[in-house]
């Protein structure tokens, strides 16, 4: 849940962020930032759903404090604005986004713990994202000199999807 005190939505976002390790969805405030306006009061159900880490969050707290708005946590009752917040609800953030962040990596750690365990017992295998009718087509589009930057978009997939359903086609094609 966010909200702005001008009834302004912080909507669902459609920007994505790359990272060095991955790319992700931006939340919803840091695609919208700029709605926020001076004197607005950004609350958030919780801390976990402002930022990807620790970092982010303080990141994207200072964004909106700079622009004048301050910033609710609701569930962990702290609200920081343009003046900072008590030294107590400095130590909270700080603890709370730190557990929060420890906790994603954790629940990410076993979740591909899980995955890696199912995988060696052959009960976990990723559906490909383009069936073999779509690789059919595909491969019709390159024979008529499209190029695969255009195809994966019409397919609404990446071009490296294209690459591998290409390569994975090929590869279980008999000799």
């Amino acid at each position: 849940m966010l909200q702005a005190s001008h009834s302004h939505s912080l909507g669902p976002a459609s920007d994505t962020t790359k990272t060095a390790k991955r790319t992700c969805k931006k939340p919803p405030n840091e695609v919208n930032s700029h709605n926020v306006r001076e004197s607005d009061t950004v609350r958030v159900a919780s801390m976990d759903r402002l930022g990807r880490d620790t970092r982010d969050l303080y990141n994207l707290v200072d964004e909106l404090t700079d622009k004048g708005a301050a910033v609710e946590f609701v569930n962990e009752r702290i609200t920081v604005d343009q003046q900072g917040s008590s030294p107590t609800d400095s130590l909270m953030l700080g603890i709370l986004a730190a557990f929060a962040e420890f906790e994603r990596r954790r629940i990410r750690e076993r979740q591909a713990e899980g995955i890696a365990i199912a995988k060696a017992e052959g009960k976990y295998a990723q559906h490909p994202k383009l069936s073999n009718d779509d690789v059919e087509q595909i491969r019709v589009l390159l024979d008529l000199g499209y190029p695969k930057t255009q195809i994966a978009k019409q397919f609404e997939v990446s071009r490296q999807t294209v690459y591998n359903a290409l390569r994975r086609e090929a590869f279980e094609a008999p000799s």
